[in-house]
C-alpha cells in the first residue's frame, strides 16, 4: 500500500521509466500522442458528471484499456495517486514520454486540489 505522494511519485518514476525504456516513440508529428487520446477519453466520459459512479468510471477503464493499451499499465498505477497528485503525475509521465510539453486542461481542472 502506497503511504505518501513521495513514496507514489517514487513507483511511478521507476514504473514510467521501465515502461518508456521499452517503447520507441516513432509517431509523425501530426498524429495525435496517446496522451491527448487519453484526455479526450477522460472528457467524453466525465464532462458534465459532478460526481460520477462506478459504472462510469468502469467505462472510462475500458475505453482506456481498448483505445490507448500501450498506457494501460501506466495508467493503472496512477489511480494509486491520491487526487491532487494525479494530474502532476499524468503530465510528467506524458512529457518524460513524448519529450514534449504537454497539457490536459480538462484532467488537470477535474483533479486540483
Amino acid at each position: 500500500m502506497i503511504k505518501s505522494v513521495e513514496q507514489a511519485y517514487k513507483i511511478f518514476v521507476v514504473l514510467s521509466f521501465l515502461a518508456v525504456a521499452g517503447c520507441s516513440n516513432g509517431q509523425a508529428e501530426d498524429t495525435v500522442s496517446p496522451y491527448d487520446r487519453v484526455c479526450s477519453i477522460y472528457e467524453e466520459e466525465l464532462d458534465g458528471k459532478a460526481s460520477a459512479g462506478p459504472s462510469t468510471f468502469q467505462k472510462l477503464s475500458d475505453r482506456l484499456s481498448e483505445e490507448v493499451p500501450e498506457l494501460e499499465e501506466q495508467l493503472n498505477h496512477l489511480t494509486n495517486f491520491p487526487k491532487e497528485g494525479f494530474y502532476l503525475a499524468l503530465k510528467s509521465m506524458a512529457e518524460h514520454h513524448t519529450g514534449k510539453s504537454w497539457e490536459c486542461k480538462f484532467i488537470k481542472n477535474r483533479y486540483k486540489h
